[in-house]
């Protein structure tokens, strides 16, 4: 039986000043894999046109919600009450993914990958975690390593406190 006091929580992730409707796609497709609540671009660069791409497959598109905010404001101001906002961001502050705990529920932002998160959004943030790469990673790859990451350690850690995954 299912310890429903233990549930595994929700995530969102997002891209803020995402250059590339492909790169939404990217982070949509992972995001449906991994079974996200959702995802969300703030002041997007490019015009959205909401059609399906090519490279959607799964479908994410009908399985999982899009949102966009013209703001970090307007995100800030409708984000889920209790979920962790994690800035995605090599900078010196963060937390290396490797070690890092995910929280129960969390939502991930990912900066563009020509700019970056800037400083007065990342003091907004709770805390920032990083992939440690000499380079900067696509901002897909980079949204998609930590939902396996986030996953993986779920399951590692349900295995070791219940004997299966939630």
């Amino acid at each position: 039986m299912q310890d429903v006091h233990m549930p595994r929580g929700y995530c969102a992730i997002g891209i803020l000043g995402c250059k590339t409707e492909l790169n939404v796609g990217g982070l949509w497709r992972s995001a449906h894999a991994f079974g996200v609540a959702y995802i969300f671009c703030i002041a997007p660069r490019f015009h959205p046109i909401h059609r399906r791409q090519a490279s959607d497959t799964t479908h994410a598109a009908a399985n999982v919600p899009y949102y966009c905010y013209g703001t970090f404001e307007e995100f800030f101001a409708t984000r889920p009450r209790g979920a962790v906002l994690i800035a995605v961001e090599q900078t010196p502050s963060a937390r290396p993914l490797e070690t890092f705990v995910h929280p129960r529920c969390a939502t991930y932002l990912l900066g563009a990958e020509d700019t970056g998160i800037p400083d007065k959004i990342l003091q907004r943030c709770n805390m920032a975690i990083s992939i440690n790469t000499p380079v900067c990673l696509n901002v897909a790859t980079a949204g998609s390593i930590v939902l396996y990451d986030r996953g993986a350690k779920q399951s590692q850690l349900a295995l070791s406190v219940g004997g299966k995954a939630c």
